[in-house]
C-alpha cells in the first residue's frame, strides 16, 4: 500500500460522530482555540486537532489521550520524539501516518525553538543565556554533542558549531579543531556547550580534565575559554559559576 493510500485508510472514518468536527461545540477543540487561542487548549486537545479524526473504535481525543499516556513512559509530551516509530505505529489509532505526522511535529518544533532562540540571541551575557539557546536541541538527545559557541570582544556570537556527536556517555572533543575555527573566525572567546543524555548535567571528570586543557590551550593563543556549560533535563550547569574556570 503506496504512503497515499495510507492517509485516505487510516483517516477515514465511517462512524459521524467520530469525526473532530462533529463533536459537541463545547468539546470541540478547534472551536475553542478559535474563540478562546490555541494556549486554551489542553495537549490532549492540541493533538486532536492535528489528528483530526478518530476511528469506527476511538474517538479522536482518545487516541491522542493514548499518545500522552505512552509519552509519559518517556518523560512525558516534551519527550514525544524519544518514543521509537515502532511503539508509536501500534498505539491505537496511530498507524504509521499518525506516527510520522507526530515526528515531524517533534521536529519542526525543535527548529521553532532553536531558530527563535538564535534570532533573538546576539550576544551572550551569562550562563543562562547559553541554555537557553541550547536547552531546546540538547536536552532530549539520547547521545552526547559537543558545541563551541564563538564570541566577539564584546560577546557578540560569531558562530556556533557542532564539534561531536558520541555515544551516551561521551562525545571525544578535539582541541585542534576547536581553535583551529576559533582562529579562523578571530574568536576572542570560546564557550563550550554539551549534554548528559542521563539529564544530571553534574560535571564528570573527564567533563573537569577537558576543560583545564581547553583552558591552558586557550592561554596560549590569546584567547580565553569563557565557559563549559554541561545541559541536562531542563537543568544546567556553569563551570564558570562553580569556579572551575
Amino acid at each position: 500500500m503506496v504512503f497515499k493510500e495510507k492517509i485516505q485508510s487510516e483517516t477515514a472514518c465511517n462512524e459521524p460522530h467520530q469525526r473532530l468536527k462533529d463533536l459537541p461545540n463545547r468539546q470541540l477543540p478547534a472551536e475553542k482555540c478559535l474563540r478562546y487561542g490555541a494556549h486554551s487548549l489542553t495537549d490532549e486537545e492540541l493533538l486532536a486537532v492535528i489528528f483530526r479524526f478518530g476511528t469506527g473504535k476511538r474517538r479522536v481525543t482518545q487516541i491522542a489521550r493514548g499518545v500522552i499516556e505512552c509519552a509519559e513512559g518517556y518523560g512525558g509530551i516534551a519527550f514525544l520524539d524519544r518514543i521509537p516509530m515502532g511503539v508509536l505505529q501500534k498505539l491505537e489509532g496511530v498507524g504509521e501516518v499518525r506516527a510520522v505526522q507526530l515526528r515531524c511535529l517533534s521536529e519542526l518544533s525543535r527548529r521553532m525553538w532553536q531558530k527563535g532562540g538564535a534570532l533573538k540571541m546576539e550576544r551572550v551575557s551569562c550562563s543562562r543565556d547559553v541554555s537557553d539557546m541550547f536547552m531546546p536541541q540538547l536536552r532530549a538527545l539520547d547521545v552526547e554533542e559537543t558545541w563551541a559557541l564563538y564570541l566577539d570582544s564584546k560577546n557578540g556570537i560569531i558562530k556556533k558549531k557542532m564539534m561531536t556527536r558520541g555515544s551516551v556517555n561521551s562525545s571525544p572533543v578535539s582541541e585542534r579543531e576547536i581553535f583551529r575555527d576559533a582562529l579562523l573566525h578571530s574568536a576572542v572567546g570560546i564557550i563550550l556547550v554539551h549534554n548528559h543524555p542521563s539529564g544530571d548535567p553534574t560535571p564528570s571528570l573527564n567533563d573537569l580534565e577537558v576543560t583545564r586543557k581547553l583552558r591552558n590551550g586557550a592561554e596560549l593563543l590569546g584567547i580565553e575559554l569563557l565557559d563549559h556549560v554541561i545541559i541536562g533535563d531542563n537543568n544546567f550547569t556553569s563551570l564558570k559559576e562553580r569556579g572551575i574556570l
